[in-house]
């Protein structure tokens, strides 16, 4: 089943949620040890969440998890994802050499292409 690309306004609204979670992760966990580790547990966790879900669709009749998980659900989890994504990318991880760079990237280093080919 395939879903429709997101508006501009869905985006804004999903870049909303992303700080959101950002500001309450920070207040939640202020420091930055493991944030990689985090990442990669939250990632799994999805991993696993969409692959019970495509079973359970393909095979009604099979119960895999206790539980359903709601689209609403697995949104939340994909914007929890993302939130760690930008704190690795802004404050790295003291296990990792990674940091963020120094000075802010130039624009054209982020602008994408204005055509797919």
């Amino acid at each position: 089943m395939h879903r429709k690309v997101l508006l501009y306004q869905d985006w804004h609204r999903m870049a909303s949620n992303i700080d959101a979670e950002l500001v309450n992760a920070r207040i939640k966990f202020p420091t930055n040890d493991f944030i990689f580790a985090a990442l990669v547990k939250k990632v799994g966790g999805v991993a696993m969440t969409l692959v019970d879900q495509a079973r359970e669709e393909s095979n009604p009749g099979e119960k895999i998890k206790q539980h359903f998980i709601s689209d609403a659900d697995i949104y939340k989890k994909l914007v929890q994802v993302a939130a760690m994504a930008v704190r690795l990318a802004q404050e790295g991880d003291p296990e990792f050499i990674y940091g963020p760079p120094e000075q802010e990237l130039e624009d054209e280093e982020l602008t994408p292409p204005s055509k797919l080919s």
